[in-house]
């Protein structure tokens, strides 16, 4: 990685807690990941300067921003790094146009912006007008309109829907292609991150535990909190490979393996991300005629985990690995068994697109 940003942060806290995190980010969507309580806020307040690391460094392109040995402290409002909380910080009294024009005092530029993004029919609500969505957009835009050097966003999908969600990403990532602004952006969900990251860091406990793609990090298994996650949904990151909106069906390519999800919109090589989840995924030692699923894959068993209530399968197809859920009695009932042959089945609804 050419890293464009370079940190290390250490922070302690009265109450035990602390924060020795190492971080590198280059001039891509960068997606700092952890659960709640992990010190993923932290991290954004400490880069951004609202917060005095207790030891460490912050470098930009090569500038010094902070160095407690040297002595250099930049304040937070000479950095030009803008962070977006979670929380709505629209001024409620200006229209969207002007919140936006608020960020450099520009109302053409502010103009462009809402056109480009197909917000300016906004123009003159005031932020109570707005929907969750259209508020959190606007506030994008607003940060964006700032031309800062560097982007931090701290959940931006909290409390959204997944089309709204999709609206937001897709923003995002227009926005960064169009200007190369480097995002550093806090997330705890792993469909976000697919769609998402170039590249993630995992943080656990005040630590980077793990760095690298998103699927490397996340599904990869590098490590037991990854892993763990991972587990519980299959996700990948895929492809639209045919559109048939007249049968209701998106086919997306997964490797060399194509499936069948219901109808979404998007264009024939659009990269997307989706998850089926274990449960949904009909297993047999047999081939089944007559089924509603369409989806029905040819497939071998690679491993079966037991535990008391339930059974976890890792199950492989054209080299795409599906984890199925069964119960210990269809364990017995089928006596299925590792190298075995199998055929998996799973509808079309099943498989979701992830914001």
């Amino acid at each position: 990685m050419n890293a464009i940003l370079q940190a290390h942060l250490l922070k302690r806290y009265s109450g035990g807690f602390v924060l020795d995190a190492n971080l590198q980010v280059d001039s891509k969507i960068h997606v700092l990941f952890g659960r709640s309580g992990s010190g993923k806020t932290t991290v954004l307040r400490l880069i951004a300067g609202l917060l005095k690391p207790s030891s460490g460094f912050v470098t930009f392109n090569q500038q010094t921003i902070y160095n407690i040995k040297s002595g250099i402290s930049i304040p937070a409002y000479k950095r030009n790094m803008v962070l977006m909380m979670q929380e709505d910080t629209l001024f409620p009294h200006l229209t969207v146009r002007d919140n936006v024009r608020f960020a450099d005092g520009n109302r053409e530029s502010a103009d462009r912006l809402l056109e480009q993004f197909e917000m300016n029919h906004l123009s003159d609500r005031k932020p109570a007008e707005l929907s969750g969505g259209e508020r959190r957009r606007v506030a994008l835009l607003r940060c964006w309109a700032a031309q800062p050097r560097l982007l931090l966003l701290d959940e931006p999908l909290a409390g959204l829907d997944v089309a709204t969600s999709i609206q937001f990403i897709d923003a995002l990532k227009q926005l960064q292609q169009m200007t190369h602004i480097p995002i550093l952006y806090v997330s705890h969900s792993i469909p976000e991150c697919l769609s998402i990251a170039d590249n993630v860091s995992v943080l656990e406990a005040g630590r980077i535990i793990a760095e690298g793609s998103p699927e490397e990090v996340l599904l990869g298994g590098s490590n037991d909190r990854s892993n763990s996650l991972a587990s519980s949904l299959n996700i990948w990151k895929t492809r639209i490979a045919e559109q048939k909106p007249f049968d209701d069906i998106t086919e997306i390519a997964i490797g060399k393996l194509t499936i069948e999800m219901h109808y979404i919109e998007g264009n024939v090589g659009d990269s997307i991300a989706v998850a089926l989840s274990p449960a949904d995924i009909t297993i047999s030692r047999s081939k089944v005629e007559g089924t509603s699923a369409r989806n029905c894959i040819n497939a071998t068993i690679r491993q079966i985990d037991q535990q008391a209530d339930r059974i976890s399968l890792e199950v492989e197809a054209e080299g795409v690995v599906f984890r199925v859920r069964i119960t210990p009695r269809s364990l017995r009932n089928l006596n299925l068994k590792p190298a075995q042959s199998v055929h998996l089945m799973f509808k079309a609804w099943s498989v979701k697109r992830l914001a």
